[in-house]
């Protein structure tokens, strides 16, 4: 029945997915072997956990895995599953300190005002009421409410979660189609270098170009890569104020890979809309070195736009639920649990 996946590397979501799945396949040894779950039942949850654990399992196609992120929503989806499966058969000398942590889970995940919560939070003041000796017949009461509480606590994460994987996959999609404009926009200076209009009337009346005195199929690639050079240095200052994150989504780091194509892009356009004399107050450029200077300037200064961007990834980053409510959460599991096997 157990399946094992070992893992000797993988990314922080692998290992804490492998890692939670095998303490809920402890909780579930423990349940059949007090008889407490019937073995069709079992068989249901062990392949939530077992999906899980293959999803959570590096394979040769982990690229692939990273632009979908199709196999972190299907791990944790699966995960969660099986967990509050399992919680319908929680032991009752364990079950009031479970029913704790998943009540705290829940309030770091739900908003106070969210009306599922007043009525659980409602039903679990009056639950916890009953006198001892009730307590027994309180059981599958509690058992409702510590379902209820996983099931919502971890459906409002998978939302947040998807909504963050949406955002990054967007942030790939227009990382990948800026980075092929940029190269229709290199090839085709390289076959029509006067198309591209990066040169310009220099102070002695002499045209001015950004590699000589004559349009080359090279200019349109040097601007490009000084605009991404200009690009990676505003990428480093962003994730400089970016907070880290420990989600399985690399969104920070999707955001800093924007700002290399999109650099590029603005410098080629940039240098094309001073040459057309678009920009107020700037003239025509006097020098090889200062067409390549705005080159970088302007790669750098896309971050103007992309700013909005990043303030739109840092929002989704900071709506997902914090760990302090499951530390919060594990830290009373952890001081109450001599309490319960005491009560065992």
């Amino acid at each position: 029945m157990t399946t094992t996946y070992p893992v000797a590397r993988g990314a922080f979501w692998q290992h804490v997915i492998l890692t939670r799945a095998a303490l809920a396949r402890d909780d579930l040894k423990a349940a059949c072997e007090r008889s407490l779950i019937d073995p069709e039942a079992a068989q249901r949850i062990e392949e939530r956990l077992s999906t899980a654990e293959e999803a959570a399992t590096p394979h040769s196609w982990r690229l692939r895995s990273w632009v979908t992120g199709s196999a972190v929503n299907r791990a944790y989806t699966n995960l969660h599953a099986g967990q509050v499966m399992l919680a319908r058969y929680a032991q009752d000398d364990a079950l009031d300190v479970r029913l704790l942590s998943a009540m705290t889970r829940m309030r770091a995940t739900l908003p106070a005002n969210a009306v599922r919560r007043q009525a659980l939070e409602e039903q679990y003041r009056n639950a916890m009421a009953t006198g001892a000796e009730a307590a027994h017949e309180q059981g599958r009461v509690r058992r409702w409410i510590l379902e209820k509480a996983m099931e919502w606590s971890f459906a409002a994460t998978d939302a947040q979660y998807a909504r963050l994987r949406s955002f990054r996959n967007t942030l790939v999609a227009v990382s990948v189609a800026v980075f092929a404009i940029v190269a229709g926009l290199a090839v085709m200076g390289f076959g029509w270098p006067e198309s591209m209009r990066l040169c310009f009337d220099g102070a002695a009346g002499r045209q001015v170009c950004p590699t000589g005195a004559v349009a080359t199929g090279r200019d349109a690639l040097i601007i490009a890569v000084l605009g991404a050079t200009g690009g990676s240095m505003a990428a480093v200052l962003a994730v400089r104020r970016m907070q880290g994150t420990s989600t399985p989504y690399g969104v920070p780091l999707a955001l800093a890979m924007l700002k290399l194509p999109f650099g590029a892009l603005s410098a080629l356009v940039g240098l094309m809309l001073i040459h057309g004399q678009f920009v107020p107050g700037l003239t025509d450029l006097d020098t090889s070195g200062q067409i390549l200077a705005y080159a970088v300037i302007l790669g750098v200064a896309q971050q103007a736009l992309t700013a909005m961007i990043d303030r739109r990834g840092q929002e989704l980053l900071d709506r997902i639920p914090s760990k302090r409510g499951q530390e919060v959460a594990d830290a009373k599991e952890e001081s109450l649990s001599p309490a319960a096997a005491k009560i065992s």
